[in-house]
């Protein structure tokens, strides 16, 4: 198990590299150089400050000739290296890692809320499913379950916003939930914690929905093959009961699959939902990451997207370490 770890850690390195490379180039030909921003943001700044800024980035040499790209993606990665991750552009007196920092607990508890509703509702329902197979109940969450996953994220988080905040503003004169942003901003009770459940009342059930959709297909498709194996007809020749059957032979390996899946989903957590975020309002990574790109602040971009190759590389291999012990017939070489 050891030498597997220390393997995979040694392959993420060239993979890190090859995603730096990628991020860099086409952040850097998206666009004009970060310190032509300067320009923008200060007309009247001096060439001396801008020269000093673009010598700093590794964009020029000392002498002010312009390096080439590879030069400026070496320079820019031995300053990542050494931990400056740049400043941004957006966020005033932020670092690139400060801004992630700053929008990164929003995101967490945003998707880790959706994250816990939505195996607490599919597990239980694909594994009922799973014991019923072809009966009403089995048609009726397979039915709703392709439908979850067919279904655009940016017009479910729109239709939950008419049906929950439209209508019944229109209707009663108040909301039932909120449309968007993280509290009620101006109001005695803003920060609260009951505030801040009610506003992530809609963008919850919207992620939880698409991973509730997926989640309950892969729950009842890995009990189905469990209860056909030699072993669960074994245990019922035996004269188990069947709820023995179920909870000790079947369940705990149809539950070995979604130990992986789970654990996959993990980096989401980090990364925010882009879509969600951004129709909601809601200040978390993945809603930082459009505003960073749109706003061509690349010094957070770059810091974001690294910060979650990183993360999600670093999660496959706790995925398959996993996998290993939690299966008896696996072993990792």
């Amino acid at each position: 198990m050891g030498t597997f770890i220390v393997r995979r850690f040694l392959q993420m390195i060239p993979i890190l590299i090859l995603i730096s490379l990628l991020t860099f180039l086409l952040m850097r030909l998206a666009g004009p150089d970060p310190a032509e921003y300067m320009i923008m943001l200060n007309p009247r700044i001096k060439p001396a400050d801008i020269l000093a800024e673009k010598i700093r980035l590794g964009l020029v040499s000392p002498d002010g000739k312009p390096l080439p790209l590879i030069s400026q993606y070496l320079n820019w990665l031995g300053n990542l290296v050494k931990g400056d991750w740049g400043w941004s552009r957006i966020w005033p007196n932020q670092t690139a890692f400060g801004a992630i920092m700053l929008f990164l607990p929003n995101s967490l508890i945003l998707m880790g809320l959706a994250l816990l509703l939505s195996i607490i509702v599919a597990v239980p329902i694909g594994i009922y499913s799973a014991l019923k197979q072809y009966s009403g109940f089995d048609y009726t969450f397979t039915t709703l379950s392709f439908m979850g996953m067919s279904l655009p994220t940016f017009w479910l988080a729109l239709m939950s916003i008419i049906i929950f905040h439209l209508i019944p503003y229109r209707v009663f004169g108040f909301p039932l939930f909120p449309a968007g942003d993280i509290v009620s901003f101006g109001k005695p009770f803003a920060w609260q914690w009951y505030d801040r459940l009610w506003h992530l009342a809609l963008p919850v059930l919207v992620l939880a929905i698409t991973h509730m959709a997926a989640w309950t297909r892969y729950m009842r498709s890995s009990l189905l093959e469990v209860i056909r194996a030699d072993y669960v007809r074994t245990a019922r020749a035996k004269g188990l009961p069947e709820s023995k059957v179920i909870n000790k032979h079947a369940l705990r390996n149809a539950l070995i699959p979604m130990v992986t899946i789970l654990t996959l989903s993990i980096p989401g957590l980090f990364g925010g939902a882009l879509i969600t975020e951004t129709v909601f309002a809601y200040p978390g990574v993945g809603r930082m990451l459009y505003q960073a790109v749109i706003g061509k602040d690349y010094a957070v971009a770059m810091a974001d997207i690294l910060f979650l190759a990183l993360i999600t590389i670093i999660f496959n291999l706790v995925a398959d370490i996993l996998y290993a012990v939690v299966d008896p017939r696996i072993r990792v070489s």
